[in-house]
């Protein structure tokens, strides 16, 4: 099995990292009158949010994949630093999907894996992925499409 996140959690995240920039730009154009550094660290914190959500944001989400084999969860992503982690099920603790209001919202649901020494958050992916991923896991990677 294979999973890749869908363009709603790109949406999702870009959700959630507009609305910290801009009330984080608002705090700044607040205080401007303490300051004029304040005012350069709002523009700053926008054009670094804009890069943030048309640029890295969705490269990142291009690269992110998620491997179900016989034996392990194998987890790929990073765009100028690929990194992949292997999780074998022997060591799998623990693993559990969540959802916030606003991935409810669109259907949307995020996977822990939790080994002995490390923690892997995968992404918000479909609601029906997340279960058939959570099954594959609690079945030893046996489960079928």
């Amino acid at each position: 099995m294979e999973f890749k996140p869908e363009k709603r959690t790109v949406l999702l995240w870009q959700a959630r990292i507009a609305l910290i920039g801009i009330c984080l730009s608002a705090i700044f154009v607040a205080f401007c009158s303490y300051g004029l550094f304040l005012l350069f660290s709002a523009v700053l914190t926008l054009a670094l949010t804009c890069i943030a959500l048309f640029w890295c944001l969705p490269n990142f989400f291009k690269t992110y994949t998620v491997k179900v084999t016989d034996s392990a969860v194998i987890i790929e992503k990073g765009v100028i630093i690929r990194v992949s982690h292997i999780m074998p099920f022997k060591r799998l603790v623990f693993a559990a999907s969540h959802a916030t209001p606003l991935g409810s919202f669109l259907n949307l649901k995020g996977v822990t894996l939790r080994a002995a020494r490390s923690r892997v958050f995968i992404p918000e992916i479909d609601s029906k992925n997340a279960r058939k991923l959570i099954f594959a896991l609690s079945s030893g990677g046996n489960a079928h499409e």
